[in-house]
Formats: structure tokens, sequence, C-alpha cells
């Protein structure tokens, strides 16, 4: 929900395309993504596609990824008010203006921040900006097969990303989809390796203090206050 008490949610979204046009036989239909806001009955306000960003004729992958060229997997807000979603299948994160809808930056390999490529993510989710005021996200790292929390400190002026946290976990939690990463307020990190049913507490080494061993695959898990836990699920 952003400021105005307004709905931000992602959305899928297809495009019908004639692949003959990139060396395909067929039209086809393209599966993409988007971001919708709503107000709280439902009523659409705004809406991004990525399809209108896109140049599909100049894209490589386009027959590769036709059934899912983006997997935007996560949504947030930058400090400004404007978009972070995270593109699984790029291997980046985009802001997204929130009013015109055009890509700010990227950031990741092939983006606009100049960085140490050992630092590239891979697959990322649950993008968002730490308390620390640093760009966050799960690395999925299905590259190197070892998955974990890494933050960046974004420089827009010499246009430069410089790790901060990179909270790898062992070997053994690797988890290719899903995950999440985020700060607790004692600056530990919680953590959740989805396929390996994993939800942890970690130093910022990746070091694990704590663990819940899972029966289901948790998507993502998230910190919540005693103070909020106990005005909603209590009775006086």
């Amino acid at each position: 929900m952003d400021k105005n008490g307004h709905v931000v949610t992602l959305t899928r979204n297809s495009k019908v395309f004639d692949m003959k046009l990139v060396g395909g036989k067929n039209i086809d239909t393209l599966g993409g993504d988007g971001i919708m806001v709503m107000d709280t009955a439902g009523n659409k306000i705004w809406e991004w596609n990525c399809w209108d960003v896109w140049d599909i004729k100049n894209d490589p992958f386009i027959q590769q990824f036709a059934y899912d060229r983006f997997h935007i997997n996560s949504l947030s807000f930058d400090t400004d008010g404007n978009y972070l979603v995270s593109l699984a299948v790029e291997d980046q994160v985009w802001k997204i203006n929130a009013t015109t809808g055009k890509i700010m930056w990227k950031l990741g390999k092939g983006g606009d921040f100049k960085m140490d490529t050992t630092n590239y993510f891979s697959f990322q989710h649950s993008v968002h900006i730490n308390p620390y005021g640093d760009l966050m996200v799960f690395d999925n790292s299905i590259w190197k097969k070892q998955s974990g929390a890494v933050s960046f400190s974004l420089d827009t002026v010499h246009w430069t990303a410089t790790a901060k946290i990179n909270a790898i976990l062992p070997r053994s939690k690797y988890t290719s989809r899903m995950g999440s990463a985020y700060v607790l307020p004692n600056r530990n990190l919680l953590q959740t390796s989805s396929k390996t049913g994993a939800v942890m507490v970690t130093g910022e080494k990746g070091n694990i203090l704590w663990e819940l061993n899972c029966y289901f695959v948790p998507y993502r898990a998230e910190y919540i206050p005693k103070g909020l836990w106990n005005s909603y699920f209590t009775s006086e």
C-alpha cells in the first residue's frame, strides 16, 4: 500500500506477437509482467506494462523465454516513492517511475551501475530498501549455486554500486527459486531458503544462529514486532 492508501500490485501481462519478425515460425502469446495501482475498491488508477518499454525485435532471448520473459517476482518502494522490481530472468533490479512509467535505472549484470562483477546476483528475490538505506535482495545465485542476502549502496551521481552486506548461506541451503532476506532490529538477518524448507536468523556473514525447519515450502518470511502482533491478534 502506498502513501495515498492505494494498493500497488504485480500483474501478469501477455502480448500477442508475430515471432516471424524475430526468426520464428508462428504468432505466439508472450508472457510478461506489469504493475497496477488500485484503490481499495479495486478500481484501476494506474498501470505499467513491461512490453511497453521492451524492444522485442532486438531481444536475443525472446524465443527462448517467450512464455515468461521477465519473471518479476517482487515489488517495493524506493525512498522517493518510485517502484523497485526484481526481474529474475534478466538478473536485474529496475527502478520504475511511479508517474511516467519510465525505467529510471537498472542494477545488475548489464545494468547502469558500475559494480564488481563478483557481486552480480542472479534470479534474485525480495528486493527492497533496508534500514541502512541500501538496496537489498535475496540472491538465489543460480550460477554459483549458493544463495544468500546481499545489499548495495547506490551512487546515482557516479553510477556505482558498492557491496555492503554479503550474507551467503552454506551450500546446503541453496535454493534456485523463491526465498527472502531482511534485516532484523538487532542487525541480524532473517533469511528464507525456500526449496530446503528453512527459515533462518543469520549474522551478516551468513552464519546460521537459529533455524526453523518447515514442513512446507516457505516462499518468504517477514518479522512481525511484538507490539504489532498484539494489536491485531490478541484481545484485552
